[in-house]
């Protein structure tokens, strides 16, 4: 699923990309959690 690096562009597109996938995890998970609590 995860392509190299290389493919990317180096380990800055990692970056933005693990960045970008907790953003958005996070996002939608805090009001959900309050919601709950």
């Amino acid at each position: 699923d995860r392509a190299p690096p290389r493919a990317l562009g180096g380990p800055r597109s990692v970056r933005s990309c693990a960045a970008r996938e907790r953003g958005a995890r996070e996002a939608p998970a805090r009001p959900a959690r309050r919601d709950t609590m």
